[in-house]
């Protein structure tokens, strides 16, 4: 990933943007960004852009500028090396449509192109649902459909990481991070006992966006995963002792 200008357009208004800067804080990235709240879900974004198919000459910037305030039309004229966009999943919302969400994931899949597309599942709250690390139950956690509504309370009541100024410290988050690729690249069908590190470099998102719709569909649940938190290792790899966390990790 390029370490030029970097524009994250993310969904709320408050969690997203303290995650990132939290990521930012942890691994003392020194590159210029700016943040950008969407202010609404995936799915609006998909009605505005692609409400009549998928056009070649569509400008993921331009839309944003058209409902930008006139004070922040400027963000959207300026050079980005890379541009990310952090979205929930919200199976709970009534235009959820996972065909939909496949189609924005394969057509957001660069970040120094169209741009590169982190959906949490369920919603960014996952990205703090670890216990005591190293919490190897992760990679087999999940919540149903029906807890989704609850899954802020759920996540409140279990995460010892219930802010993301105050406890995400690095030693933790690097474990998330690497947890969060395993339980990612499992997804994706790797079902070896090691080697995750040498694998990552072909994680696709895509596959894990219909992994978990056929969870969804078949086991009326959700595996917790906070993509966003992949951002470092697609930074940069040499952030994270990968090997070594995941040795220790899985024994």
């Amino acid at each position: 990933m390029s370490r030029k200008q970097v524009l994250l357009i993310v969904e709320g208004i408050k969690q997203e943007i303290k995650l990132f800067q939290a990521l930012f804080r942890c691994y003392g990235l020194d590159i210029g960004y700016e943040i950008v709240s969407y202010n609404t879900n995936i799915y609006e974004l998909y009605e505005r852009m692609f409400s009549d198919g998928f056009q070649d000459d569509l400008s993921l910037l331009g839309v944003l500028k058209e409902r930008a305030s006139e004070e922040d039309k400027w963000l959207f004229d300026q050079d980005y090396s890379d541009v990310l966009l952090v979205f929930d999943y919200e199976p709970q919302d009534n235009r959820f449509s996972p065909a939909r969400l496949e189609e924005m994931q394969r057509y957001f899949n660069e970040s120094t192109d169209n741009g590169k597309l982190y959906v949490n599942y369920p919603m960014v709250e996952a990205c703090k649902h670890f216990l005591k690390m190293p919490d190897v139950e992760y990679l087999s956690r999940t919540v149903s459909r029906e807890d989704v509504l609850n899954y802020k309370a759920i996540v409140g009541n279990a995460s010892r990481y219930q802010s993301f100024e105050r406890h995400f410290i690095r030693p933790d988050v690097d474990e998330m991070i690497v947890l969060t690729a395993i339980k990612a690249l499992r997804l994706c069908g790797h079902n070896g006992e090691a080697g995750y590190e040498s694998e990552y470099r072909d994680l696709d998102h895509e596959t894990i966006v219909k992994a978990q719709n056929d969870a969804l569909r078949w086991a009326d649940e959700v595996w917790v995963l906070g993509t966003c938190l992949l951002f470092i290792l697609d930074y940069s790899t040499g952030l994270i002792d990968f090997a070594g966390i995941e040795s220790r990790l899985l024994g």
